[in-house]
């Protein structure tokens, strides 16, 4: 979804998907390079050309299948990017490549909205996916970009893997000679035993590592087999483990120092960031900045850059003057403060993401027990919220829908679209299926219709409207579209909303770790940058309790995932999926609003080049791989 014009005809949606299909891995020898069922990866090719070109073609071929459609719109500006799908078949990770001689040269300085938080400990690590993207963490396998634009899985800190009988565990070969940074000596099976164990809620109790959800789902306690070998066992095999869990396109889980706990502890090491990256800490502040360095025993290629700083702007005009002005070369901005620095000769990273913006309505717990466990859960349903309902209570629970109903058909996400994002991005419906995806369903868009949310919320008790509270976030185009969605509330159904622009990880993330969380909120799934026939309904189910979710928990969502999760049938995927979001549209504890380009930008009068990974999270202001920043 890079994009790269100054003008609203322009949309393209850049999602690198990966589908991964997993069945038993037959393993090698000492060093085993897994020979495993074909993994088929669906991917979005990129190329910039003279008109706004889509083309979908079909070749028949054995192992690689394309599909061409072209239709060409003339534009007053006429570049964009050509998006061609295609399936490839491939097989285990390729192998990384032979570490290059560089001389680390060069400072360069970051602005973003928020750089979280330094915590050393992973059972404490609440935001361990944005250390993953500043770089002086890494996850086991990296997902590159191939000379045909197709994404796939690179070996980096683990290498070849092999599949346990039944999918009951895999086996991972750790590379040799990786170090830690700050004399923490060589990676061995201990640290990955120790990084996977400590975050794991399941194992560790009390745990709030950011993939703590996710890996309690997924694995059972690590083992160690020799010093190069760790043994994950799966809780509940899943076909995506390696791209979704142990990459660094999403959240990837990394690796820490087991000798640095062993010599601290939990609570000493709290304070100590210590990682395998090419960039080390040298500062970590919170709330101000982030200074790293060249890491000189890297492993691999080393950092082009010498030096790092990020630091926290939360307000946007601030990060977009800086980047006018030179104080910092890399920022990111929202869609219409983009236009003006591009047209200023500012450039788009080479890399970005899907941003899926998408309400949330928080507080809506409809489990008792967990669904693998079966043991009770705790939480508390705050029937006083109009969007609240108890799935025990079938008319209280039908009025909570239909005022979830109301809200959504009043947004016009059109007029959203064009008037707040320059036409830039698409309305948004069902979260985790955009509308530009093969096989999306007209049944699962909600039309904007005043005359029917009216009569809805008149349906459901509330004919004068209501008072709502709604998290926004502190700055961006979060804040931008809750002020205008809510002020249309305001007007047209007497919905009035308190908006909480607090940081997100300070007060509010613990009420979602915590399952306490009862407002309206930004949400998206982890579906949009993701294959649509990928498990769905983690984050909509207990199957995620201790990790982060979206605000609501629903049983037939878990299901769903269960049934999805172990299957390589990509016809009954496509019809699970589609399951999925039909619930999704008829429960509507998610609803879509727009899904947003987003691309860091840089000035290319002070950065010759920069190479992004392939980016499916977005956090940190989408920015990833700045050690890979070359100064001029």
């Amino acid at each position: 979804m890079r994009r790269f014009m100054f003008r609203p005809a322009i949309f393209v949606a850049v999602v690198a998907g990966l589908i991964s299909l997993a069945a038993a891995a037959c393993g090698g020898e000492a060093a085993p390079v897994a020979t495993q069922a074909p993994v088929i990866h669906t991917v979005v090719v990129q190329k910039v050309v003279e008109k706004v070109v889509e083309k979908i073609v079909e070749k028949p071929v054995e192992k690689i299948v394309e599909k061409i459609v072209e239709k060409i719109v003339e534009k007053p500006v006429e570049r964009t990017v050509l998006v061609e799908k295609v399936v490839i078949q491939t097989a285990t990770p390729a192998p990384a490549p032979t570490a290059a001689p560089v001389t680390s040269v060069g400072s360069v300085t970051a602005a973003v909205d928020n750089i979280f938080n330094p915590i050393g400990t992973p059972r404490f690590n609440a935001v361990q996916s944005p250390h993953l993207k500043l770089g002086f963490v890494e996850a086991p396998y990296r997902m590159v970009r191939g000379a045909n634009g197709a994404i796939a899985p690179q070996e980096w800190l683990g290498m070849g893997w092999k599949m346990g009988p039944a999918n009951a565990y895999v086996d991972v070969t750790i590379r040799k000679g990786v170090k830690f940074q700050k004399g923490y000596g060589e990676v061995t099976a201990d640290d990955w035993v120790f990084s996977f164990n400590d975050p794991n809620p399941a194992v560790t109790p009390g745990a709030t590592n950011d993939m703590g959800g996710d890996l309690a789902a997924l694995f059972k306690a690590a083992e160690k087999i020799d010093a190069n070998t760790v043994r994950l066992p799966f809780n509940v095999f899943q076909s995506n483990w390696l791209e979704r869990y142990m990459s660094s396109f999403w959240e990837g889980h990394v690796i820490y120092s087991k000798k640095l706990f062993d010599e601290k502890g939990p609570e000493g090491m709290r304070d100590i960031l210590v990682g395998t990256g090419p960039l080390q800490i040298v500062r970590y502040e919170a709330k101000k900045e982030v200074v790293m360095e060249a890491f000189p025993d890297y492993w691999s290629t080393p950092s082009a850059v010498k030096n790092v700083r990020v630091i926290e702007v939360i307000e946007t005009s601030t990060r977009k003057a800086m980047l006018q002005t030179g104080l910092v070369e890399i920022t990111h901005l929202p869609i219409k403060d983009r236009v003006d620095v591009l047209k200023e000769g500012m450039k788009l990273a080479n890399e970005g993401f899907l941003s899926e913006n998408a309400i949330a309505f928080g507080g809506n717990w409809w489990e008792a027990t967990h669904i693998q466990s079966g043991k009770p859960v705790t939480r508390t349903l705050d029937l006083t919220k109009p969007f609240i309902g108890d799935i025990n209570d079938a008319a209280g629970w039908e009025r909570a829908r239909k005022v979830r109903e109301a809200l959504a058909v009043s947004i016009d996400r059109e007029a959203i679209n064009k008037g707040i994002f320059l036409g830039q991005g698409q309305p948004g419906y069902t979260p985790g299926w955009p509308t530009s995806e093969p096989g999306f369903k007209d049944a699962w868009k909600y039309s904007f219709d005043l005359k029917a949310a009216k009569q809805l919320l008149i349906d459901a008790g509330y004919p004068k409207g209501f008072k709502v509270d709604w998290w926004v976030g502190p700055s961006g185009d979060g804040v931008t579209m809750g002020e205008a969605i809510g002020g249309s509330w305001q007007a047209d159904l007497g919905v009035t909303v308190e908006f909480d622009r607090t940081v997100y990880g300070t007060i509010f993330r613990p009420s979602v770790v915590n399952r306490t969380v009862n407002k309206i909120w930004w949400c998206g799934t982890d579906g949009i940058n993701f294959p649509v026939v990928w498990p769905k309904g983690f984050l909509l189910s207990t199957m995620s309790d201790g990790g982060f979710m979206c605000g609501s928990e629903h049983k037939k969502f878990g299901d769903i995932f269960l049934a999805m999760a172990g299957s390589s049938d990509q016809a009954k995927l496509k019809l699970q999926a589609e399951e999925y979001f039909t619930e999704m549209r008829r429960t509507l504890v998610q609803v879509g609003v727009v899904d947003l380009p987003q691309y860091p930008v840089y000035n290319p009068n002070k950065i010759a080049e920069w190479k992004m990974l392939p980016e499916g999270k977005g956090v940190v202001g989408g920015l990833n791989s700045l050690f890979a920043v070359k100064m001029k």
